[in-house]
């Protein structure tokens, strides 16, 4: 019974030890977005069709601006089998931060096909040199997975940072997996520029 009884001790001991760290750990970043800027994408809400991007389907692929892929407004972007990349993005203040959001859905969810089981969309970002045009340095990649068939609403906080000599680049695809048969709906995208509060 003593045993039991200093068992029962250190789980609850343990478990409050647990619960102190958890409440100490650092909050969530959260931000404010600035009224004085504007989204940084053309053609954000698909509502001129594909004009602003680049499709990027195969053969067998579509890339399409319907009313039903819509979240809001009167169309949105479906894509099969393809992928979409804004034509043409800013150049981004490495001293700032942006937040890229989107809302999304996928409609088919082909897991068994592909290697990358879910559609989503891939931020790269990386730092160019100045001299060499060529030599870009990677910094990350990450790819925002679509695994609701319900609008959900993404986002990416994105902080450049500085490199001596080069300029800081950013690039976005949207892409519905290659291989998969996922046929997967975006809407509203949004780059802007945010403040952080920490």
């Amino acid at each position: 019974m003593t045993q039991l009884k200093k068992r029962l001790s250190l789980i609850v001991l343990a478990s409050a030890i647990l619960v102190g760290y958890q409440n100490c750990a650092r909050p969530k970043t959260t931000y404010t977005v600035l009224n004085s800027l504007t989204n940084y994408v053309t053609n954000a809400g698909f509502e001129r069709g594909t004009i602003g991007y680049n499709n990027l389907p195969p053969a067998s692929g579509s890339v399409e601006a319907i009313p039903e892929a819509a979240h809001a407004g009167a169309l949105g972007l479906r894509i099969f089998k393809g992928s979409v990349e804004p034509e043409s993005l800013p150049a981004m203040n490495p001293n700032k931060v942006y937040l890229l959001s989107f809302w999304a859905r996928a409609v088919t969810l082909d897991q068994a096909a592909a290697a990358e089981r879910y559609p989503y969309a891939q931020v790269d970002t990386g730092f160019v040199s100045l001299t060499n045009p060529g030599a870009y340095a990677p910094e990350t990649v990450n790819k925002i997975k679509i695994k609701s068939s319900s609008w959900e609403r993404y986002e990416y906080v994105i902080e450049p940072g500085q490199l001596a000599g080069s300029y800081w680049k950013l690039s976005l695809t949207l892409n519905s997996s290659e291989g998969s048969n996922n046929v997967v709906d975006f809407d509203e995208l949004s780059l802007e520029e945010v403040e952080v509060q920490l």
